[in-house]
């Protein structure tokens, strides 16, 4: 049996955190981006194939899916700041909108 293989954008955030160690006992071949080298092993370790990358950059993440050609792909991409302080908020959601015009 082949095993399906999965992108998902937004790896080690609030939701894309969770989902991958479902993906990966399900039997998906994950492979997840953080923009953060240092959250790179901790996918290692829940049996994700990590790579860094800049979502704003379209030649990147263009590159990104040509090289895994996954078969399906699922965006998790959020900017939010630790504990949702009132005066980041209104930055916070202009780089969310940003991650979704792209």
């Amino acid at each position: 049996m082949v095993r399906k293989s999965v992108f998902v954008f937004g790896a080690t955030g609030a939701v894309g955190a969770r989902l991958c160690p479902i993906l990966v006992d399900d039997e998906w071949q994950v492979i997840g981006s953080t923009r953060q080298e240092g959250k790179v092993s901790s996918l290692r370790a829940q049996g994700v194939e990590p790579i860094v990358l800049d979502v704003f950059d379209t030649n990147a993440v263009e590159k990104a899916l040509l090289q895994f050609a996954p078969d399906v792909v699922i965006i998790q991409l959020t900017d939010l700041p630790i504990g949702l302080p009132a005066d980041a908020m209104e930055q916070a959601s202009l780089r969310n909108a940003k991650i979704w015009g792209e």
